[in-house]
Protein backbone atom coordinates (compact mmCIF):
# COMPACT_ATOMS: atom_id res chain seq x y z
CA UNK A 1 0.00 0.00 0.00
CA UNK A 2 1.34 3.42 -1.03
CA UNK A 3 0.63 5.98 1.70
CA UNK A 4 1.78 8.94 -0.39
CA UNK A 5 -0.79 11.72 -0.30
CA UNK A 6 -0.70 14.58 -2.78
CA UNK A 7 -2.07 18.09 -2.52
CA UNK A 8 -5.52 18.00 -4.07
CA UNK A 9 -6.27 14.50 -2.76
CA UNK A 10 -8.14 13.14 0.21
CA UNK A 11 -7.70 9.58 1.38
CA UNK A 12 -10.64 7.95 3.14
CA UNK A 13 -10.44 4.71 5.10
CA UNK A 14 -13.45 2.65 6.16
CA UNK A 15 -12.89 0.27 9.07
CA UNK A 16 -15.08 -2.36 10.63
CA UNK A 17 -14.61 -2.14 14.39
CA UNK A 18 -14.69 -5.88 14.96
CA UNK A 19 -13.58 -6.29 18.56
CA UNK A 20 -14.11 -10.07 18.48
CA UNK A 21 -11.73 -10.48 15.55
CA UNK A 22 -9.15 -8.21 17.21
CA UNK A 23 -9.58 -9.61 20.73
CA UNK A 24 -6.01 -10.92 21.00
CA UNK A 25 -4.63 -7.55 19.90
CA UNK A 26 -6.73 -5.37 22.21
CA UNK A 27 -4.17 -5.12 25.07
CA UNK A 28 -1.46 -3.99 22.65
CA UNK A 29 -3.84 -1.56 20.95
CA UNK A 30 -4.85 -0.10 24.32
CA UNK A 31 -1.16 0.48 25.04
CA UNK A 32 -0.89 2.64 21.90
CA UNK A 33 -3.35 5.18 23.30
CA UNK A 34 -2.38 8.32 25.15
CA UNK A 35 -3.25 8.46 28.88
CA UNK A 36 -6.29 10.68 28.26
CA UNK A 37 -7.57 8.24 25.62
CA UNK A 38 -7.03 5.30 27.97
CA UNK A 39 -8.94 7.17 30.67
CA UNK A 40 -11.86 7.71 28.27
CA UNK A 41 -11.80 4.02 27.35
CA UNK A 42 -11.88 3.04 31.01
CA UNK A 43 -15.02 5.09 31.61
CA UNK A 44 -17.17 2.92 29.33
CA UNK A 45 -19.44 0.63 31.34
CA UNK A 46 -19.86 -1.97 28.61
CA UNK A 47 -16.99 -4.00 27.18
CA UNK A 48 -18.31 -3.88 23.61
CA UNK A 49 -18.34 -0.08 23.46
CA UNK A 50 -14.98 0.18 25.24
CA UNK A 51 -13.40 -2.24 22.78
CA UNK A 52 -14.85 -0.35 19.80
CA UNK A 53 -13.44 2.88 21.21
CA UNK A 54 -9.97 1.34 21.58
CA UNK A 55 -10.11 -0.01 18.03
CA UNK A 56 -11.28 3.30 16.61
CA UNK A 57 -8.47 5.24 18.26
CA UNK A 58 -5.88 2.60 17.38
CA UNK A 59 -6.88 2.62 13.71
CA UNK A 60 -6.45 6.40 13.64
CA UNK A 61 -3.01 6.20 15.23
CA UNK A 62 -1.88 3.40 12.93
CA UNK A 63 -3.04 5.26 9.83
CA UNK A 64 -1.45 8.51 10.96
CA UNK A 65 1.73 6.61 11.75
CA UNK A 66 1.96 5.40 8.18
CA UNK A 67 1.30 8.82 6.63
CA UNK A 68 3.71 10.53 9.01
CA UNK A 69 6.21 7.65 9.18
CA UNK A 70 6.06 7.73 12.96
CA UNK A 71 5.37 5.16 15.63
CA UNK A 72 1.61 5.27 16.38
CA UNK A 73 2.21 5.58 20.13
CA UNK A 74 4.42 8.64 19.63
CA UNK A 75 1.74 10.67 17.85
CA UNK A 76 0.46 13.46 20.11
CA UNK A 77 -2.75 15.42 19.68
CA UNK A 78 -3.85 18.87 20.68
CA UNK A 79 -7.45 20.03 20.57
CA UNK A 80 -9.22 23.17 19.41
CA UNK A 81 -11.67 24.95 21.69
CA UNK A 82 -14.40 22.88 20.03
CA UNK A 83 -12.54 19.60 20.72
CA UNK A 84 -11.36 18.92 17.17
CA UNK A 85 -8.03 17.04 17.35
CA UNK A 86 -4.95 18.07 15.40
CA UNK A 87 -1.29 17.11 15.48
CA UNK A 88 0.47 18.87 18.34
CA UNK A 89 3.66 18.82 16.25
CA UNK A 90 2.65 19.90 12.73
CA UNK A 91 3.87 17.81 9.83
CA UNK A 92 5.42 19.28 6.70
CA UNK A 93 3.25 19.79 4.72
CA UNK A 94 0.54 20.04 7.40
CA UNK A 95 -1.63 16.93 7.44
CA UNK A 96 -5.31 17.46 8.23
CA UNK A 97 -7.35 14.52 9.44
CA UNK A 98 -10.75 13.67 10.87
CA UNK A 99 -12.52 10.56 12.16
CA UNK A 100 -16.03 9.33 12.81
CA UNK A 101 -17.49 6.08 14.11
CA UNK A 102 -20.98 4.67 14.51
CA UNK A 103 -22.19 1.27 15.69
CA UNK A 104 -19.25 -0.85 14.62
CA UNK A 105 -17.98 1.13 11.60
CA UNK A 106 -15.46 3.96 11.39
CA UNK A 107 -14.45 6.46 8.72
CA UNK A 108 -11.12 8.30 8.60
CA UNK A 109 -10.08 11.15 6.31
CA UNK A 110 -6.62 12.59 5.53
CA UNK A 111 -5.67 15.52 3.31
CA UNK A 112 -3.16 18.32 2.81
CA UNK A 113 -5.99 20.61 1.66
CA UNK A 114 -6.10 22.59 4.91
CA UNK A 115 -9.16 20.94 6.46
CA UNK A 116 -11.38 17.87 6.27
CA UNK A 117 -14.52 16.62 8.00
CA UNK A 118 -16.03 13.15 7.77
CA UNK A 119 -19.11 11.52 9.21
CA UNK A 120 -20.54 8.02 9.13
CA UNK A 121 -23.87 7.02 10.64
CA UNK A 122 -25.74 3.77 10.99
CA UNK A 123 -29.29 4.18 9.66
CA UNK A 124 -31.08 3.19 12.86
CA UNK A 125 -34.84 2.58 12.61
CA UNK A 126 -35.52 4.00 16.09
CA UNK A 127 -34.35 7.52 15.13
CA UNK A 128 -37.23 10.02 15.13
CA UNK A 129 -36.33 11.60 11.82
CA UNK A 130 -39.32 13.96 11.48
CA UNK A 131 -38.78 15.37 14.96
CA UNK A 132 -35.05 15.93 14.41
CA UNK A 133 -35.65 17.62 11.06
CA UNK A 134 -38.12 20.02 12.66
CA UNK A 135 -35.78 20.71 15.55
CA UNK A 136 -32.39 21.06 13.86
CA UNK A 137 -32.66 21.45 10.07
CA UNK A 138 -32.97 24.72 8.18
CA UNK A 139 -36.31 25.91 6.84
CA UNK A 140 -35.12 25.12 3.31
CA UNK A 141 -34.09 21.58 4.25
CA UNK A 142 -37.28 20.91 6.23
CA UNK A 143 -39.40 21.97 3.25
CA UNK A 144 -37.41 19.74 0.89
CA UNK A 145 -37.64 16.86 3.36
CA UNK A 146 -41.44 17.11 3.37
CA UNK A 147 -41.45 16.69 -0.42
CA UNK A 148 -39.56 13.38 -0.23
CA UNK A 149 -41.75 10.24 -0.49
CA UNK A 150 -42.41 8.63 2.87
CA UNK A 151 -40.47 5.51 1.91
CA UNK A 152 -37.36 7.61 1.23
CA UNK A 153 -37.43 9.90 4.25
CA UNK A 154 -35.03 7.78 6.31
CA UNK A 155 -32.49 7.95 3.48
CA UNK A 156 -33.05 11.70 3.14
CA UNK A 157 -32.60 12.33 6.84
CA UNK A 158 -29.32 10.42 7.10
CA UNK A 159 -28.08 11.99 3.86
CA UNK A 160 -28.56 15.41 5.40
CA UNK A 161 -27.32 14.49 8.88
CA UNK A 162 -24.00 13.05 7.70
CA UNK A 163 -23.46 15.97 5.31
CA UNK A 164 -24.18 18.54 7.99
CA UNK A 165 -21.94 16.77 10.52
CA UNK A 166 -19.11 16.51 8.01
CA UNK A 167 -19.32 20.25 7.30
CA UNK A 168 -19.31 21.44 10.91
CA UNK A 169 -16.42 19.07 11.62
CA UNK A 170 -14.47 20.37 8.61
CA UNK A 171 -14.77 23.98 9.74
CA UNK A 172 -13.78 22.91 13.24
CA UNK A 173 -16.77 24.36 15.07
CA UNK A 174 -18.80 21.26 15.80
CA UNK A 175 -22.29 21.79 17.15
CA UNK A 176 -21.40 25.33 18.20
CA UNK A 177 -22.22 26.18 14.58
CA UNK A 178 -26.05 26.08 14.32
CA UNK A 179 -27.28 23.32 12.01
CA UNK A 180 -30.01 25.56 10.63
CA UNK A 181 -27.51 28.19 9.44
CA UNK A 182 -26.62 26.26 6.28
CA UNK A 183 -28.35 24.06 3.72
CA UNK A 184 -27.31 20.70 2.24
CA UNK A 185 -28.97 18.54 -0.38
CA UNK A 186 -30.81 15.55 1.02
CA UNK A 187 -33.15 13.91 -1.50
CA UNK A 188 -31.93 10.46 -2.60
CA UNK A 189 -32.05 11.52 -6.26
CA UNK A 190 -29.91 14.64 -5.74
CA UNK A 191 -26.10 14.78 -5.69
CA UNK A 192 -24.45 15.61 -2.38
CA UNK A 193 -23.86 19.35 -2.08
CA UNK A 194 -23.43 22.17 0.39
CA UNK A 195 -26.02 24.56 -1.04
CA UNK A 196 -25.76 27.70 1.06
CA UNK A 197 -24.36 29.21 4.24
CA UNK A 198 -26.50 31.92 5.77
CA UNK A 199 -24.86 35.34 5.58
CA UNK A 200 -22.14 34.30 3.11
CA UNK A 201 -23.47 33.29 -0.29
CA UNK A 202 -20.03 32.50 -1.73
CA UNK A 203 -18.63 30.49 1.20
CA UNK A 204 -20.37 27.25 0.26
CA UNK A 205 -18.23 27.01 -2.89
CA UNK A 206 -15.08 26.77 -0.77
CA UNK A 207 -16.26 23.57 0.95
CA UNK A 208 -16.99 20.82 -1.59
CA UNK A 209 -19.17 18.10 -0.10
CA UNK A 210 -19.20 14.53 -1.37
CA UNK A 211 -21.15 11.41 -0.48
CA UNK A 212 -19.00 8.43 0.52
CA UNK A 213 -19.90 4.91 -0.56
CA UNK A 214 -20.60 3.32 2.81
CA UNK A 215 -21.37 -0.27 3.84
CA UNK A 216 -25.00 -1.40 3.59
CA UNK A 217 -27.10 0.21 6.30
CA UNK A 218 -24.80 3.23 6.74
CA UNK A 219 -24.50 6.71 5.27
CA UNK A 220 -21.28 8.72 5.06
CA UNK A 221 -20.01 12.06 3.77
CA UNK A 222 -16.82 14.09 3.48
CA UNK A 223 -16.16 17.83 3.24
CA UNK A 224 -12.76 19.33 2.37
CA UNK A 225 -11.40 22.85 2.07
CA UNK A 226 -11.15 23.14 -1.71
CA UNK A 227 -11.66 20.48 -4.35
CA UNK A 228 -10.19 17.09 -3.53
CA UNK A 229 -9.92 13.88 -5.49
CA UNK A 230 -11.26 11.21 -3.16
CA UNK A 231 -9.60 7.81 -2.81
CA UNK A 232 -11.30 5.23 -0.59
CA UNK A 233 -9.50 2.34 1.08
CA UNK A 234 -10.55 -0.60 3.19
CA UNK A 235 -8.81 -0.54 6.54
CA UNK A 236 -9.10 -4.33 6.87
CA UNK A 237 -5.83 -4.36 4.92
CA UNK A 238 -4.20 -2.73 7.94
CA UNK A 239 -2.83 -5.24 10.40
CA UNK A 240 -3.99 -4.54 13.94
CA UNK A 241 -1.58 -7.06 15.40
CA UNK A 242 1.60 -5.25 14.43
Amino acid sequence: MDYSLSKGEAHLWIAKLDAAAAADALPALYALLAPDEQARADRFHFDARRHEFILAKAYLRKLLGRYLQQAPKDIAFAYTEHKKPYLSTPSNPPLAFNASDSHGMALYGFTYNEAIGVDIEKMRPNVHCDELVERFFSVVEAARYQQVPETEKCDAFFNAWTRKEAFIKAIGKGLSFPLDEFDVSLAPDEPAALLAIRGDAEAANAWPLQEVAAPLGYKAAVVTKGESAIKIYNASTLSMAS
